[in-house]
């Protein structure tokens, strides 16, 4: 999202979840299988080791090869929606500023610089919202999808525990 129209790094960055990560992650699954299927595991004692083996048991709970082919999706419109809104430049005040730069003058005690400045980006955020709301609506069927295909109700729950987030009550 810091240089959106360089085309090298979005070449690298499609080689990345096109290529790289469909191909790595069966390997890393299996890495991990071997090591929770190790009779040796048991012997691992302390809280880090304890941590780690419950943080590898989780991710390969989690694991369907089923979405695979979901994430790289997922990655891609997630992408694309970060590129239309990370390049969202907006002239103002002589020059052409990024939405974070523009969100400076939101904090002005100007009340007619903060009010334009909020009709500028807002008129711009209306500009692009079918667009986005598209991209967004697509991620939410996708999500969904991996949740229900890594055995959980929904997005929300598998998200939880795919950020590690099984010991709160």
């Amino acid at each position: 999202s810091r240089d959106t129209s360089n085309e090298e790094y979005r070449k690298r960055y499609e080689l990345f979840v096109n290529d790289i990560i469909p191909k790595l992650s069966p390997q890393w699954m299996a890495l991990n299988k071997k090591l929770l299927d190790s009779e040796f595991v048991a012997d691992l004692k302390g809280t880090y080791y304890e941590r780690y083996c419950t943080l590898v048991k989780n991710s390969f709970d989690l694991y369907t090869e089923k979405n695979i082919p979901l994430q790289v999706r997922v990655s891609k419109k997630a992408d694309e929606f970060a590129r239309i809104v990370a390049s969202r430049n907006i002239f103002y005040d002589g020059k052409e500023q990024t939405i974070p730069q523009l969100s400076l003058y939101l904090k002005s005690e100007d009340r007619a610089v903060r009010e334009e400045v909020w009709r500028l980006m807002t008129l711009q955020s209306i500009e692009e919202y079918d667009t986005l709301d598209k991209i967004f609506t697509e991620l939410v069927s996708l999500r969904h999808q991996m949740a229900v295909n890594a055995g959980e109700e929904n997005f929300r729950d598998f998200q939880f525990k795919s950020y590690d987030r099984f010991e709160y009550t």
